[in-house]
């Protein structure tokens, strides 16, 4: 579905040679296909081997004719809304979210997964941040359509930044009192949310549903990448529930605030489907000066350990 997952399996060399002689087509070189081996490949192509300005090539919206009756049906009825996610001015820290996209997609591809969950040990790690900012990488590939999810029944962060403010959201479709559809806004033809109007008490009941189960299987009927933002790790069991869904979770750490025995503690609940770990508010020198807001330092990927 969509363009994440065919570029994946060209990655990883899956078509047949008999359908590029059929079609006439060159045959690829190896180094083209090549897995994201290093940093300095990583910030120059993406997830598929290719240099990350060939997204700037994709047609504009309206061209794609890719989606299927159920998509176009949702897209008709979404809230038109936007998100108010703090944007890094800093060219570094910008470059950084690119190479946690190519990362993350990297590692989804291999594992064959199209949903991933967000979440920290504690508090205050910015999970909330790195989740918005990496669906809004993700989509600005226009390569496939991503939807984000307020899973945090707890505090409901992320949907303090959706304008404008929801009156309903995950809880009530799983409370089955809105259907899915109806609830989605969509802040543009690549991006929608999912959001989480208020805080809940049952929210480990709500998330261990089977309405939660069959949630996940629609969004990724419908979209190509579905993140979620969920409640820290340490607290509550919420988020070990959703990395069972996912089969795949990031770990957010923040530099020299996280402690260290909290991060291995939290690590060893998300395994076997932790993918990576980002180290949040990171100072990396440059030119004599410090950058380190919204800043991620990526360590991505199946054998990563925090």
């Amino acid at each position: 579905m969509g363009f994440f997952y065919p570029a994946m399996e060209r990655a990883e060399g899956t078509e047949p040679e008999a359908e590029q002689a059929k079609s006439g087509a060159p045959a690829t070189p190896a180094a083209a296909t090549a897995p994201v081996l290093t940093w300095q490949e990583a910030e120059q192509r993406d997830f598929a081997g290719y240099p990350l300005e060939a997204a700037a090539a994709e047609p504009e919206w309206g061209a794609q004719a890719d989606w299927n009756g159920a998509s176009q049906a949702m897209a008709g009825e979404a809230i038109q809304a936007s998100l108010a996610v703090p944007q890094p001015h800093d060219p570094v820290a910008l470059e950084q979210f690119r190479i946690l996209r190519t990362r993350v997609l990297e590692a989804l591809g291999a594992r064959q997964l199209r949903a991933l969950l967000v979440t920290s040990p504690g508090a205050g790690d910015g999970k909330t941040t790195v989740a918005a900012q990496l669906a809004m990488q993700c989509s600005s590939l226009h390569q496939g359509r991503v939807l984000l999810v307020d899973a945090d029944l707890r505090r409901a962060g992320l949907s303090e930044l959706v304008r404008p403010r929801p009156m309903a959201g995950l809880a009530q479709c799983l409370k089955g009192d809105h259907n899915f559809e109806t609830l989605v806004q969509k802040i543009d033809p690549w991006l929608s949310v999912l959001p989480t109007a208020s805080v809940h008490a049952d929210a480990t009941e709500l998330l261990s549903s089977q309405r939660m189960v069959e949630l996940l299987d629609q969004s990724r009927a419908q979209y190509d990448l579905v993140i979620l933002d969920s409640a820290p790790v340490g607290p509550v069991v919420d988020s070990r529930v959703l990395a069972r869904l996912t089969g795949a979770a990031l770990l957010v750490v923040r530099a020299g605030v996280t402690p260290a025995d909290e991060v291995g503690k939290a690590a060893a609940m998300l395994r076997p489907g932790l993918i990576g770990t980002v180290l949040n508010g990171a100072r990396l020198p440059r030119f004599n000066k410090y950058h380190y807001a919204y800043t991620p330092v990526v360590a991505a990927g199946s054998g990563a350990r925090p």
